[in-house]
Protein backbone atom coordinates (compact mmCIF):
# COMPACT_ATOMS: atom_id res chain seq x y z
CA UNK A 1 0.00 0.00 0.00
CA UNK A 2 2.92 2.73 0.67
CA UNK A 3 4.87 2.05 -2.58
CA UNK A 4 1.42 2.70 -4.23
CA UNK A 5 0.96 6.26 -2.34
CA UNK A 6 5.16 7.16 -2.68
CA UNK A 7 6.24 5.93 -5.44
CA UNK A 8 9.75 7.29 -5.17
CA UNK A 9 10.40 5.86 -1.93
CA UNK A 10 12.79 2.79 -1.99
CA UNK A 11 11.45 0.28 0.69
CA UNK A 12 12.79 -2.67 1.24
CA UNK A 13 11.36 -5.16 4.24
CA UNK A 14 13.65 -7.91 6.52
CA UNK A 15 12.18 -10.15 8.48
CA UNK A 16 14.50 -11.15 11.44
CA UNK A 17 13.80 -11.66 15.10
CA UNK A 18 14.46 -8.64 17.64
CA UNK A 19 18.06 -8.64 18.43
CA UNK A 20 18.61 -8.82 14.69
CA UNK A 21 16.60 -5.46 13.86
CA UNK A 22 17.99 -3.90 16.56
CA UNK A 23 21.94 -4.72 14.89
CA UNK A 24 20.46 -4.17 11.50
CA UNK A 25 19.24 -0.55 12.29
CA UNK A 26 22.60 0.28 14.91
CA UNK A 27 24.74 -0.72 11.67
CA UNK A 28 22.77 1.45 9.27
CA UNK A 29 21.85 -1.60 6.92
CA UNK A 30 17.99 -0.57 7.49
CA UNK A 31 16.88 2.87 8.43
CA UNK A 32 13.68 1.95 10.11
CA UNK A 33 12.93 -1.23 12.21
CA UNK A 34 9.39 -2.27 14.11
CA UNK A 35 8.42 -4.56 16.57
CA UNK A 36 8.23 -4.81 19.77
CA UNK A 37 10.81 -3.61 21.86
CA UNK A 38 10.04 -3.94 25.19
CA UNK A 39 13.08 -2.90 26.83
CA UNK A 40 15.30 0.32 26.06
CA UNK A 41 18.40 -0.21 23.78
CA UNK A 42 21.16 2.30 23.93
CA UNK A 43 21.77 4.28 20.74
CA UNK A 44 18.09 3.43 19.72
CA UNK A 45 14.81 5.43 19.70
CA UNK A 46 11.95 3.76 19.89
CA UNK A 47 8.65 5.86 18.96
CA UNK A 48 5.24 3.58 19.68
CA UNK A 49 3.19 3.82 16.53
CA UNK A 50 0.43 1.71 17.86
CA UNK A 51 -0.53 0.29 21.36
CA UNK A 52 -1.69 -2.91 21.61
CA UNK A 53 -3.10 -5.51 24.42
CA UNK A 54 -2.38 -9.68 25.29
CA UNK A 55 -5.22 -11.49 24.68
CA UNK A 56 -5.54 -15.47 24.79
CA UNK A 57 -6.68 -17.29 22.00
CA UNK A 58 -8.55 -20.91 22.32
CA UNK A 59 -9.85 -23.49 19.47
CA UNK A 60 -13.67 -22.18 18.43
CA UNK A 61 -16.33 -24.46 19.29
CA UNK A 62 -18.30 -21.98 17.05
CA UNK A 63 -17.44 -19.13 14.74
CA UNK A 64 -17.47 -15.58 16.80
CA UNK A 65 -20.55 -13.99 16.69
CA UNK A 66 -20.59 -10.41 18.23
CA UNK A 67 -17.56 -8.79 20.60
CA UNK A 68 -15.03 -10.97 21.53
CA UNK A 69 -16.31 -12.32 25.86
CA UNK A 70 -13.19 -10.27 28.29
CA UNK A 71 -11.05 -13.14 30.21
CA UNK A 72 -9.17 -12.45 33.68
CA UNK A 73 -5.62 -13.34 33.94
CA UNK A 74 -6.68 -15.54 37.57
CA UNK A 75 -8.90 -17.46 34.87
CA UNK A 76 -6.77 -19.04 32.45
CA UNK A 77 -3.48 -19.87 35.07
CA UNK A 78 -4.85 -23.42 35.27
CA UNK A 79 -5.22 -23.78 31.41
CA UNK A 80 -3.01 -25.64 29.20
CA UNK A 81 -0.90 -23.26 27.22
CA UNK A 82 1.27 -22.40 24.82
CA UNK A 83 4.25 -20.12 24.58
CA UNK A 84 7.57 -18.76 23.73
CA UNK A 85 11.11 -19.06 24.86
CA UNK A 86 12.05 -17.65 28.40
CA UNK A 87 14.10 -15.42 26.93
CA UNK A 88 11.30 -13.85 24.49
CA UNK A 89 10.91 -10.46 26.27
CA UNK A 90 6.81 -11.04 25.05
CA UNK A 91 6.93 -14.18 27.01
CA UNK A 92 8.85 -12.69 29.94
CA UNK A 93 5.98 -9.92 30.17
CA UNK A 94 3.02 -13.04 29.97
CA UNK A 95 4.61 -14.90 32.15
CA UNK A 96 5.39 -12.43 35.05
CA UNK A 97 1.51 -12.10 35.25
CA UNK A 98 0.71 -15.10 35.17
CA UNK A 99 2.76 -15.55 37.84
CA UNK A 100 1.11 -13.13 39.96
CA UNK A 101 -2.03 -14.79 39.63
CA UNK A 102 -0.37 -18.18 40.82
CA UNK A 103 1.08 -20.06 37.46
CA UNK A 104 4.53 -21.00 38.29
CA UNK A 105 5.46 -23.37 35.38
CA UNK A 106 6.66 -22.76 32.28
CA UNK A 107 4.44 -23.21 29.00
CA UNK A 108 3.55 -26.51 28.30
CA UNK A 109 4.70 -26.14 25.28
CA UNK A 110 7.45 -24.00 23.01
CA UNK A 111 7.12 -22.48 19.75
CA UNK A 112 9.14 -19.39 18.73
CA UNK A 113 6.92 -18.00 16.37
CA UNK A 114 2.91 -16.83 16.95
CA UNK A 115 1.58 -17.74 13.45
CA UNK A 116 2.67 -21.72 14.98
CA UNK A 117 1.15 -21.09 18.47
CA UNK A 118 -2.09 -19.97 16.59
CA UNK A 119 -2.25 -23.04 14.75
CA UNK A 120 -1.33 -24.73 17.37
CA UNK A 121 -4.42 -23.94 19.33
CA UNK A 122 -6.36 -24.35 16.18
CA UNK A 123 -5.04 -27.97 16.32
CA UNK A 124 -6.50 -28.28 20.17
CA UNK A 125 -3.15 -28.86 21.70
CA UNK A 126 -3.74 -26.03 24.25
CA UNK A 127 -4.34 -22.34 23.94
CA UNK A 128 -2.15 -19.25 23.95
CA UNK A 129 -1.59 -15.84 25.50
CA UNK A 130 0.00 -13.50 22.28
CA UNK A 131 -0.48 -10.06 21.63
CA UNK A 132 -3.21 -8.75 19.58
CA UNK A 133 -1.40 -7.17 17.23
CA UNK A 134 -1.89 -11.19 16.04
CA UNK A 135 -5.51 -10.52 15.37
CA UNK A 136 -5.10 -10.58 11.32
CA UNK A 137 -3.40 -13.93 11.28
CA UNK A 138 -5.64 -15.17 14.24
CA UNK A 139 -8.58 -14.35 11.51
CA UNK A 140 -7.62 -17.04 9.23
CA UNK A 141 -7.88 -19.52 12.08
CA UNK A 142 -10.67 -21.23 13.67
CA UNK A 143 -9.62 -19.78 17.11
CA UNK A 144 -11.65 -17.27 19.29
CA UNK A 145 -9.99 -14.56 20.70
CA UNK A 146 -10.47 -12.85 24.40
CA UNK A 147 -8.68 -10.16 25.55
CA UNK A 148 -7.38 -9.89 29.16
CA UNK A 149 -8.01 -7.79 31.38
CA UNK A 150 -7.59 -7.50 35.67
CA UNK A 151 -5.01 -6.23 34.46
CA UNK A 152 -5.08 -5.04 30.49
CA UNK A 153 -1.12 -5.29 30.02
CA UNK A 154 -0.81 -3.14 27.26
CA UNK A 155 2.10 -3.53 24.40
CA UNK A 156 3.43 -0.97 22.38
CA UNK A 157 4.15 -1.52 18.61
CA UNK A 158 7.72 0.61 18.16
CA UNK A 159 9.14 1.92 15.46
CA UNK A 160 13.49 1.42 15.98
CA UNK A 161 15.54 4.10 14.80
CA UNK A 162 19.99 4.50 15.02
CA UNK A 163 20.00 7.52 17.66
CA UNK A 164 23.40 8.47 15.69
CA UNK A 165 22.09 8.47 12.31
CA UNK A 166 19.97 11.20 10.78
CA UNK A 167 16.20 9.78 9.72
CA UNK A 168 15.69 9.30 6.12
CA UNK A 169 13.77 11.84 3.56
CA UNK A 170 10.46 10.61 4.24
CA UNK A 171 10.45 8.85 7.47
CA UNK A 172 7.32 11.37 8.87
CA UNK A 173 5.29 10.12 5.96
CA UNK A 174 6.21 6.85 6.29
CA UNK A 175 5.56 6.74 10.21
CA UNK A 176 2.03 8.95 9.26
CA UNK A 177 1.17 6.00 6.96
CA UNK A 178 1.82 3.07 9.14
CA UNK A 179 -0.21 4.87 12.12
CA UNK A 180 -3.24 5.30 10.04
CA UNK A 181 -2.60 1.84 8.28
CA UNK A 182 -2.45 -0.06 11.27
CA UNK A 183 -5.52 1.60 12.58
CA UNK A 184 -7.23 0.45 9.97
CA UNK A 185 -6.87 -3.09 11.14
CA UNK A 186 -6.32 -2.67 15.17
CA UNK A 187 -9.37 -4.01 17.32
CA UNK A 188 -10.93 -1.39 18.88
CA UNK A 189 -10.40 -3.34 22.00
CA UNK A 190 -7.03 -1.97 22.36
CA UNK A 191 -5.82 -0.09 25.36
CA UNK A 192 -5.23 3.82 23.89
CA UNK A 193 -1.60 5.75 25.03
CA UNK A 194 -2.68 7.81 27.92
Amino acid sequence: DYAAHSPGMKIVLHDGDRSRVVAMALSGQIDVGVGCFLQPVSGVRRTPLFRFSLMVIKPAVQPASGPPRCLRWKDIVDWRLIGAAPHNPIQQLIDRNLQRFGRREPPDMVFDYFETQIAMVEAGVGCAVIPTFAIPACRQHRIAMHPLTDPVVPIDLCQITSRGRKQPPGFEDFAGFLKSYIAEWAEPWSPKFA
